[in-house]
């Protein structure tokens, strides 16, 4: 894990070093394993290392092994082995023991930006080449890692480390209208392109910047809806074991740490990149002691106790469980956490998973999640009509067949219609609160945010076009949270995306192809068990509890004034006082309120000047 900033210079007299040292500064607040630094008259690169792989001593950076072209960024590989393999091929001197980051180095000077076909993980870089006055930056393609920039009176600026550009003098000036409605009405920043300031922006997952002689390009080198060829004649057994095969390698990419850290909620996703971290400790260290399992449910409200199959899971796999009650953790609103964050986006003092980190990092600096195993698997009923055309007639129809075998009913098929596209637009996906003044309410937005709201963020698709997916990374990065934690996703594995694109249909199905490649790995109870809703409660019930409600009625009047001239006041208190109108309100929204409030209240520019 790696802190970076980086300027380019407008001109040849460099004067912003003093802003420099404090972005680096901030880094180091985290990322303090080794800090290093490059300066020519074009261009500063500050570089902080947080160490959270056993196999990695030297990922000293900025990296050049010719003093002419250097590379800083937070990068994580996969199947590195096979691009080491192509190297040595094009005759590069490279071995396993070389960092990530100089790996993508080599790859830079052997294919120059052709080498993003060959590369995979979670990364996002710099490369300068001083002889050429060029960089060329990049971002992996689920947007894992983020990346910011922006054109400031000293050159251009850029960085993965949010939370160290409240430095940079005026950047946080001015707050960007359609994101602060995106925070508002949903509660999260929606543009995969755009920062809540006017002045940052964010390069969008899959994209690559090229900067030459002051002219900036910005263009996609991947996109995940492109289709891929079907594997042919594969029997349902080579299908699970090359699936098997493929997030075994994605978990064990990830895990080089003996001490390692996992979610598990005892769903099939979190269970099953748990299990295969369990099965790497224990054949890379003989233990899987060096392994600690969280999860945490809701007291009183829990239809089905996930405690109860992540108690079964860990005994099975023989690791300690950690298990929370979300009810003791969530809602501190009313305390007034002073931690500063860049957007609002919530605040660990909130959230339930905020007490589960700080006692995580006691013990890990990694985490590994369940997240992308309900997209990657999920709705596929959808997708027949474009396997007719991806397999052919004949190839679909024996799909099909076996559908209805395997899952006792017809599928449904995706036929676009004018009159479903009508139906669609109709249904009120999203609305405004009802507290919102019309005034800050753009009826463009709003069909933006339906048209949003109806595409497919629980699609496998969705994990490479949906905003939601990179803004969650953005929010769990260190450098927004501070945290020495680095969060890893083993489902957002380029390797298995692609893969699961050409598996039939009848195997993604309640996802059989996973439970049929877990047997050997989890107890029968937990292959066997059909997803669920994990939680049935009220979230009234929740906020009246948290404090949340009265921390609204009480600081409210004192909001900023990008809040007070967006709220109407009367309305709120209307809403939150009535228990009868508070049964009707959109839950997620207050909650969404009290984050901004929280945020503004702390005043979010406080040390950016």
């Amino acid at each position: 894990m790696s802190g970076f900033v980086g300027l380019i210079a407008s001109d040849n007299r460099y004067n912003a070093s003093s802003v420099l040292d404090k972005c680096q500064e901030e880094i180091s607040r985290c990322c303090n394993d080794h800090l290093g630094r490059h300066q020519s008259p074009l261009i500063d690169l500050r570089f902080g290392w947080l160490k959270v792989d056993d196999d990695t001593d030297d990922d000293i950076q900025p990296f050049t092994d010719d003093a002419k072209v250097y590379i800083t960024g937070d990068v994580r590989l996969d199947n590195r082995e096979r691009l080491i393999e192509l190297m040595q091929q094009k005759g590069v001197a490279v071995d396993n023991k070389i960092p990530d980051s100089h790996l993508v180095l080599y790859a830079f000077k052997t294919w120059e930006e052709g080498m993003m076909k060959y590369l995979a993980g979670d990364f996002s870089f710099a490369i300068w080449n001083e002889a050429t006055e060029t960089l060329f930056c990049a971002r992996d393609h689920f947007g894992l890692v983020p990346f910011y920039y922006a054109n400031t009176e000293h050159g251009f600026l850029f960085s993965n480390y949010y939370r160290c550009l409240k430095h940079v003098p005026n950047l946080f000036d001015e707050l960007r209208t359609n994101v602060l409605q995106d925070y508002f009405f949903c509660g999260r920043n929606d543009s995969v392109e755009h920062t809540i300031y006017t002045k940052l922006f964010k390069l969008p997952p899959a994209h690559q910047i090229s900067l030459k002689k002051g002219k900036l390009e910005i263009s996609r080198y991947w996109s995940g809806t492109q289709k891929n060829t079907p594997v042919e004649k594969l029997t349902t057994s080579a299908y699970v074991a090359r699936f098997y095969d493929i997030l075994e390698r994605s978990v064990g990419d990830r895990v080089r740490s003996k001490h390692v850290s996992c979610h598990l909620s005892g769903g099939m996703d979190s269970s099953s990149v748990t299990a295969l971290t369990a099965k790497n400790h224990k054949e890379r260290y003989g233990s899987a002691m060096g392994l600690n399992a969280y999860n945490f449910t809701l007291e009183t409200n829990v239809v089905e106790s996930e405690t109860f199959y992540s108690k079964i899971i860990a005994e099975h796999l023989g690791i300690p469980l950690r298990h929370y009650l979300a009810d003791q953790l969530a809602g501190h609103h009313a305390k007034d956490d002073q931690t500063w964050y860049p957007e609002p986006a919530g605040s660990l003092a909130t959230v339930p998973d905020g007490g589960m980190l700080r006692d995580t990092l006691q013990r890990s600096r990694i985490t590994l999640t369940g997240f992308g195993g309900d997209p990657l698997f999920g709705c596929q009923d959808e997708i027949w009509s474009s396997r007719i055309l991806l397999n052919g007639v004949f190839k679909t129809v024996l799909d099909w067949g076996k559908f209805v075998v395997i899952h006792k009913r017809i599928p449904r098929l995706n036929v676009s219609t004018k009159k479903k596209k009508r139906k669609l637009a109709a249904k009120p996906f999203f609305s405004p609160p009802s507290w919102i003044r019309e005034d800050f309410i753009d009826e463009e937005y709003l069909k933006a945010k339906i048209e949003l709201a109806a595409s497919p963020q629980a699609l496998a698709d969705g994990m490479s076009t949906h905003p939601f997916w990179p803004y969650l990374f953005e929010i769990g990065h260190p450098g927004f949270t501070g945290m020495k934690m680095k969060y890893l996703h083993p489902f957002f594995s380029l390797e298995l995306f692609e893969f699961i694109k050409i598996v039939p249909p009848h195997l993604l199905n309640q996802k059989l192809i996973l439970r049929a490649a877990m047997v050997e790995e989890l107890p029968a109870v937990v292959v066997h068990r059909q997803k669920t809703l994990a939680y049935s409660f009220s979230r009234i019930q929740n906020l009246k509890k948290s404090g949340l409600l009265e921390f609204l009625k009480d600081k409210i009047s004192s909001a900023p004034d990008f809040i007070k001239g967006v709220i109407d006041e009367p309305a709120l208190h209307k809403e939150i006082s009535d228990s009868e109108l508070l049964k009707k309100a959109d839950t997620k929204k207050i909650e969404a309120l009290a984050n901004i409030l929280l945020w503004g209240l702390y005043d979010y520019r406080q040390t950016a000047n």
